[in-house]
């Protein structure tokens, strides 16, 4: 520092150094944390993921700034995150935050890899969501639904597929509710250019875009 202590002096040898060496012993507190985690207060993530550096929380110099960013690069690379269904750790553009119960159940694990080849995140890590999203954890919202949709659908109309068809609407409408007027009205146009509406005297689901009448929804 220099003799006024307010500041780091960035173009010393030796603070450069430190700097370097600072993501590889921040990355390696996690492993340090799980051997001790029989002394440690909380789960040895979450005290991990507490104390993970953001570009708003660091120096305001910008001297830690490229620390902040690589020990952010090298965890968006490893396997480091509990997801349902599976006991391997998983990287987090492998994983998806979800708050809503009834989604995740209408959205099951097994759908959401076999289709998305994605894992729902383990419930109590809820409490570090920006810093999750901001590794590469999806959100799962309405362009994930449309995605899903789209992978598992065929034209035929059966049963089964109106079944999945009257549950992903059910998800998509909570889903909307995240999201602005504006936005909605924009998803809700794609919406109706997909081939998904089973209709009275069609073989295949049709886009209602292809239909020049009124489209009427039955009460029975």
């Amino acid at each position: 520092v220099p003799s006024s202590r307010q500041d780091i002096l960035s173009d010393s040898i030796w603070n450069q150094f430190l700097l370097n060496e600072i993501p590889s012993i921040f990355l390696s507190s996690l492993d340090t944390f799980y051997q001790e985690q029989s002394f440690l207060p909380i789960d040895p993530l979450h005290l991990f993921l507490y104390f993970l550096p953001n570009e708003t929380s660091i120096y305001s110099n910008n001297l830690f700034t490229p620390v902040c960013r690589t020990i952010h690069r090298l965890l968006r690379s490893r396997r480091f995150l509990p997801v349902i269904n599976d006991n391997n750790l998983h990287m987090p553009n492998e994983c998806v935050f979800i708050n809503d119960l009834t989604i995740k159940e209408i959205l099951t694990p097994e759908l959401l890899y076999n289709h998305l080849n994605l894992y729902y995140l383990k419930d109590d890590l809820y409490e570090y969501e920006k810093q999750l999203y901001e590794l590469g954890v999806h959100h799962l919202g309405h362009n994930e639904l449309i995605n899903f949709i789209k992978q598992i659908f065929t034209t035929e109309i059966t049963i089964e597929n109106k079944k999945i068809l009257s549950k992903w609407f059910c998800c998509l409408y909570r889903c909307l509710n995240e999201i602005s007027l504006i936005d909605e009205q924009k998803v809700l146009k794609h919406i109706q250019s997909l081939k998904i509406f089973p209709l009275k005297n069609y073989q295949e689901f049709i886009s209602v875009n292809y239909i020049n009448q009124i489209i009427f929804f039955s009460i029975k």
